[in-house]
């Protein structure tokens, strides 16, 4: 637990005692698990954390470059694929899933949404649909 909180927080670490606890952990798990093989993951966290965290992270947490973002988006994108794209092909399917998360995206665009929204209220349209299907090429 405290090796995953370390890893997915943005704080200054303490480099040294953060190596020696993922390498004892390491060394734990190989001493009392022979049998078990240790995955990729698991490996990356516990043998290389440290130095990412170090080289490119300015001693930090990865909080920044954890994944817990793509994974909120997986609902959005399964609807869009099924509900809100074209079906004609997978590229073209493809194609307008990429559109409508760009417009999620872009500020600028995040602002034309907002006064899209308000002017199509009473028609039905969901808050982007205008401006999803100005950027979408036929």
């Amino acid at each position: 637990g405290v090796i995953l909180r370390i890893l997915y927080s943005d704080k200054l670490i303490n480099e040294e005692t953060f190596e020696r606890i993922c390498k004892d952990t390491y060394g734990l798990i190989l001493d009392h698990y022979p049998w078990a093989n240790v995955t990729p993951t698991l490996h990356k966290v516990l043998g290389h954390s440290v130095e990412l965290m170090t080289r490119y992270n300015e001693g930090r947490g990865m909080k920044a470059f954890s994944e817990e973002g793509l994974e909120s988006c997986n609902k959005h994108i399964r609807r869009y694929r099924e509900m809100l794209a074209r079906k004609t092909n997978f590229q073209d399917n493809i194609h307008d899933v990429f559109v409508r998360l760009l417009c999620q995206s872009n500020y600028l665009a995040f602002l034309q949404r907002k006064s899209i929204e308000k002017v199509h209220k009473d028609t039905g349209h969901s808050d982007n649909d205008e401006l999803f299907l100005s950027l979408v090429r036929e």
